[in-house]
């Protein structure tokens, strides 16, 4: 009965590191690569910097699709399928108009965030380096951050696994193998 126990029990304990597995997993995922595009963006802001101009040159350029196909709706009064077809457009170029201002939006946040965390990163560096060197720097302590708490992960699961093994023998030949 007492094995019978054991084996409930550690079906538990599997049922409950798979799914703390999953979640640590899926935290990794959600959180850890949208951090590295950022500390990409961070070492390249002239970039970011880029992208944003040229996605509200492109939210321009659908403004003005958008108004030249309303001044010929407001124009043309008679034919009515050329209406309907201005008018189709007119909505197709306002759902455009709403994605690339989603967009742009979301480049500006990422372009503050990149900000604030060069500040933090300036705010917290003591030694004054140059400029090109510093930025390796900054690079290094933040990979080595990221891969450290990925080894730690990978660590933390050797080591359950190790000792899921180890429960997992009979007795008689945990006893052998330990003597």
């Amino acid at each position: 009965m007492r094995s019978d126990q054991q084996q409930g029990g550690s079906g538990r304990f599997i049922v409950k590191q798979l799914i703390l597995l999953a979640i640590t997993i899926v935290l990794v995922v959600l959180f850890t690569i949208p951090l590295l595009k950022t500390v990409n963006s961070a070492m390249n802001p002239g970039e970011l910097a880029a992208n944003v101009d040229k996605a509200n040159m492109k939210t321009a350029g659908i403004q003005n699709e958008m108004d030249v196909a309303r001044s010929k709706m407001l124009m043309g009064a008679g034919d009515e399928e050329a209406q309907e077809k201005l008018k189709k457009q007119v909505e197709e170029l306002q759902r455009q108009m709403a994605l690339k201002e989603l967009d742009n939006k979301h480049l500006q946040d990422q372009m503050a965030l990149v900000q604030t965390m060069l500040q933090l990163v300036n705010a917290k560096s003591a030694p004054v380096v140059p400029q090109g060197v510093d930025s390796w720097h900054k690079l290094a302590e933040l990979s080595t951050k990221v891969f450290g708490g990925i080894g730690s992960l990978f660590s933390g699961g050797m080591f359950v696994l190790s000792w899921w093994r180890t429960r997992r023998k009979p007795p008689e030949a945990a006893a052998s193998s330990q003597t």
